[in-house]
């Protein structure tokens, strides 16, 4: 499997509440999940559930007491809550074909922010870097898998997010 490059990762010290996060969470996992963060609010789309304006200091509590590796691409341009709502409000839980980035990628559109017709996060996050859409990427519980600043992201397939999907809807029946 390749894997690509991120460079330049910095310690998460604080969310800036006027700025737009992409957030990588479970780096370990193929795929991870991809979530936003957009005004200190954290939106989401799972197999499990929807979840819109949720406040991202109780994600961020989360994130640090599961020691889930997790990286924060912050983006230049603030995507606006009516946006955010809007592109997460469309989507149902996740089933077959669909992705946690698809409401990510609407929301960025929407905000006039190029995503290339990206489909993977791994596809993405170097995307924006080279139109310098990124202002930092920052990570928490990244520690053992950084080198000088850099990590690599997994790739994956269609095949692999979907066989995700069905695994936890099968979990959640159990």
């Amino acid at each position: 499997m390749d894997k690509i490059a991120i460079h330049n990762i910095l310690p998460l010290a604080e969310l800036k509440t006027n700025t737009s996060y992409i957030t990588v969470q479970a780096l370990d996992n193929i795929p991870p999940h991809i979530s936003l963060i957009s005004k200190g609010k954290y939106n989401s789309v799972s197999a499990k559930k929807v979840t819109i304006g949720k406040d991202a200091s109780i994600i961020i509590s989360k994130i640090n007491r599961s020691k889930i590796p997790t990286l924060f691409v912050a983006l230049k341009t603030t995507i606006q809550d009516v946006i955010t709502s809007r592109s997460f409000d469309k989507i149902a839980p996740l089933t077959k074909g669909a992705s946690c980035l698809q409401p990510i990628l609407t929301a960025c559109k929407e905000s006039g922010i190029a995503t290339n017709e990206s489909s993977f996060i791994f596809e993405l996050i170097p995307y924006l870097i080279a139109i310098d859409e990124v202002q930092n990427i920052f990570h928490l519980n990244c520690e053992s898998i950084l080198n000088n600043k850099s990590l690599y992201l997994n790739t994956y397939g269609k095949k692999e997010i979907d066989q995700a999907i069905i695994n936890t809807i099968q979990l959640a029946k159990i």
